[in-house]
């Protein structure tokens, strides 16, 4: 909801900005798209073992449902990528980000400040909401 939030609110604010990644020197270019490949690359391993461990239980229909998600998530990644990187800004960047901007970053960076600080009251919250939920296998 927070990414949402913020894309609806401001795109140019995020986008403008990195179009200027292409004007830095190539090595910085290079190790910002090493770092994006390994971060792709550790994102499939990830869901392929997942997906994997599905099927491999036998919930065959939640890894097609998984599989077709990811299809799509994809799309939505690479429109991204083409955005910040091959198309020029419409509109230059304003120089501070709106204020529903700034909420929803404040909102996210106190989540996962008390996260990172309280984990088991984050971990008892998980547990006590997936307790209630009900096994759908066969």
């Amino acid at each position: 909801m927070i990414n949402s939030i913020i894309a609806i609110s401001a795109p140019s604010f995020f986008l403008a900005p990195s179009f200027k990644i292409l004007k830095q020197p190539p090595f910085l270019s290079l190790k910002r798209g090493a770092k994006s490949l390994n971060n792709l690359i550790t994102g499939f391993a990830a869901k392929f073992l997942v997906f994997r461990s599905a099927l491999g239980s036998g919930h065959v229909l939640l890894a097609v449902l998984g599989v077709a998600s990811s299809v799509i998530s994809a799309f939505f990644y690479l429109r991204l990528a083409v955005l910040m990187y091959m198309k020029a800004p419409h509109e230059p960047a304003p120089d501070h980000p709106p204020t529903p901007v700034m909420i929803a970053l404040a909102i996210a960076a106190a989540v996962i400040l008390l996260a990172g600080v309280f984990p088991e009251s984050l971990s008892l919250w998980v547990q006590i909401s997936t307790s209630t939920m009900t096994f759908l296998g066969p």
